[in-house]
């Protein structure tokens, strides 16, 4: 691994401890305006999603927080990536980051950000298997508003859990 995805990593975990994290609703704030979205969260938004709900309103749509997590730990380290509400992606500059498709899952790294078709789920990408079958990650938006570790099949026979791509960290 890079420094860089080392520290990725590494900023992720300490998000994640203990494991799991619950949210507060400041966090939710924080973790929001990190991520350099269009709109911001109110904390009322954030208090009641903190109360269970999946998702939480910004600028009056329900919005799940897994990748607005992921891009705010890319952010914090110096990317110059965002996350895009209105599109429900992260915007990201040439040659810092790149999209890869499934079909390049051979070069997923840790550092990596990945997403599955469930819900358009994203997450970091903490260890990758020698036979890149298994990953382990550190994701937002988990059940009860946490941030948690957990392990995912690369190919899984879960309609919806396989992973569909990932953005691949360059620098």
């Amino acid at each position: 691994m890079s420094t860089m995805t080392d520290n990725i990593v590494q900023h992720a975990e300490f998000w994640a401890a203990p494991d799991p994290y619950s949210v507060t609703a400041q966090d939710l704030v924080n973790i929001v305006q990190g991520a350099n979205c269009e709109f911001s969260a109110t904390l009322t938004a954030a208090r009641n999603a903190v109360k269970g709900w999946d998702t939480f309103k910004v600028a009056g749509t329900e919005t799940a927080w897994c990748g607005i997590f992921a891009t705010m730990v890319l952010r914090d380290m110096g990317l110059k990536v965002r996350w895009s509400l209105l599109e429900g992606k992260m915007k990201y500059p040439a040659g810092e980051v790149e999209h890869r498709t499934s079909s390049a899952i051979s070069t997923i790294k840790a550092g990596d950000v990945a997403y599955i078709g469930e819900f358009n789920h994203h997450f970091i990408v903490k260890w990758v298997s020698d036979d890149r079958k298994l990953l382990e990650t550190i994701e937002g938006n988990q059940p009860g508003q946490t941030i948690q570790s957990r392990f995912r099949w690369v190919k899984s026979t879960v309609p919806g859990k396989s992973i569909l791509g990932f953005y691949s960290i360059r620098v």
